[in-house]
C-alpha cells in the first residue's frame, strides 16, 4: 500500500483491509524495491509450503489406503464361523488395526489394537504389530515345537510385552486376542487393557468379558486369560475405545449403557446387520460432532 497518510490508526485500517505492507509518500524507490523484493519471497515461500503441505496429504492418504488393506479378509474353508466389521480412522491413518487369522485347520485367531495417539507414528506401530501376528512367520504358533503349537493368548501377548517395550518405543498400545476353536466353540482369550469383548448369547442375553491386564509395554507382568464355551448363535464383538467415547455436541458420551442396549436390540441379526446398526447408531449419536478417535468394530457369530 502506497500512501500519504502515515498516521497509526490509518496505517492499521489499510492493514486490517488487507494490505501486506505499507509504504508513505514520498518513497524511495530503494525502499519501494527492497519492500517489493521481501513481498515475492513471502508469495513464493506461501506457494512452496503449500506444495509440502499437499505432498503431505498425499503421503496420508496413500498410507491410509495400505492400512484399510490390511483390514481382514474372508476366511475360506470356515463355515462354522461368520465375521463382519467396521473400520473408521479419525485421521487419514490410525492407531487402530485388527485382523482375523487362520491358524490351524481348527483354530481362528482374532485381535484388536489399538495404539496410543494417533497419526503416522501410531499408525507404524499398528503395523508392526500386525506383521508379527500371523500364523505364517509370526508368533502366534511355535514353529519349533514337533509337531507346530499354537500359542494361548496369554503367551502371546506376554511375547507382545517384551517385543515393545515402553521405554524403546515411547508409546504403549491395548490389544484383545482370542483365538476359537471350531469344533468346539471354545473362546480363549487375553487382554491387556483393551476393551472388553461381549458375548451376545441366545440364552443368557448379554456377558462381558471382564478379564484384562494392564496395557502393553511395561513388562514383567505377565498376562492371563480365560476360556468361554460358545453355543451355536452366540455372537462376539470386539470394539475399540472410540465406540464408547464417541461424543457429540451436548459434550455427552455415547457410553457403555447406550452400546449394550444397542447391541441388546440388534443380537439377533446376523452378524454384518449387527455392525452396521451398531456403527450407524454411534454416528447418529454424534450427529455433527467429529470423531475424536479410531472407531473399530469386529464380530462374529458362532455356527457350530
Amino acid at each position: 500500500m502506497l500512501t500519504a497518510k502515515s498516521d497509526k490508526q490509518d496505517v492499521i485500517a489499510g492493514l486490517e483491509a488487507g494490505a501486506d505492507d505499507y509504504l508513505t509518500k514520498p518513497f524511495d524507490f530503494g525502499e519501494l524495491r527492497a519492500r517489493v523484493d521481501v513481498g515475492v519471497r513471502m508469495i513464493e515461500m506461501q506457494a512452496s509450503l503449500r506444495e509440502a503441505q499437499s505432498k503431505i496429504e498425499e503421503a496420508l492418504q496413500a498410507a491410509g489406503k495400505i492400512q484399510q488393506s490390511l483390514l481382514p479378509r474372508p476366511l475360506a474353508d470356515a463355515s462354522q464361523v461368520e465375521f463382519a466389521w467396521k473400520f473408521e480412522p479419525c485421521d487419514a491413518v490410525g492407531g487402530d488395526i485388527f485382523n482375523i487369522v487362520r491358524i490351524d485347520g481348527d483354530h481362528v485367531g482374532m485381535y484388536m489394537v489399538d495404539v496410543a495417539g494417533h497419526g503416522p507414528p501410531s499408525a507404524m506401530i499398528s503395523v508392526l504389530v500386525y506383521q508379527l501376528m500371523n500364523a505364517h512367520n509370526g508368533i502366534l504358533v511355535d514353529r519349533t515345537a514337533s509337531p507346530p503349537r499354537v500359542l494361548a493368548p496369554e503367551e502371546v501377548l506376554n511375547l507382545l510385552d517384551r517385543e515393545f517395550p515402553l521405554m524403546r518405543f515411547r508409546r504403549h498400545f491395548t490389544i484383545v486376542y482370542a483365538v476359537l476353536s471350531l469344533s468346539s466353540g471354545e473362546l480363549t482369550y487375553s487382554n491387556a487393557a483393551h476393551c472388553a469383548p461381549i458375548v451376545l448369547s441366545r440364552g443368557d442375553g448379554l456377558k462381558t468379558l471382564t478379564e484384562s491386564g494392564t496395557v502393553i509395554g511395561i513388562g514383567a507382568i505377565p498376562f492371563g486369560q480365560e476360556t468361554v464355551a460358545l453355543s451355536p448363535g452366540d455372537k462376539v464383538v470386539l470394539l475399540s475405545d472410540g465406540v464408547e467415547e464417541m461424543g457429540n455436541e451436548a459434550r455427552e458420551f455415547f457410553g457403555e449403557e447406550r452400546l449394550h442396549q444397542t447391541l441388546s436390540a440388534l443380537r439377533a441379526g446376523p452378524p454384518s446387520e449387527l455392525v452396521a446398526g451398531l456403527y450407524a447408531t454411534v454416528t447418529a449419536f454424534a450427529g455433527a460432532q467429529p470423531a475424536a478417535d479410531d472407531v473399530s468394530i469386529l464380530a462374529f457369530e458362532y455356527k457350530g
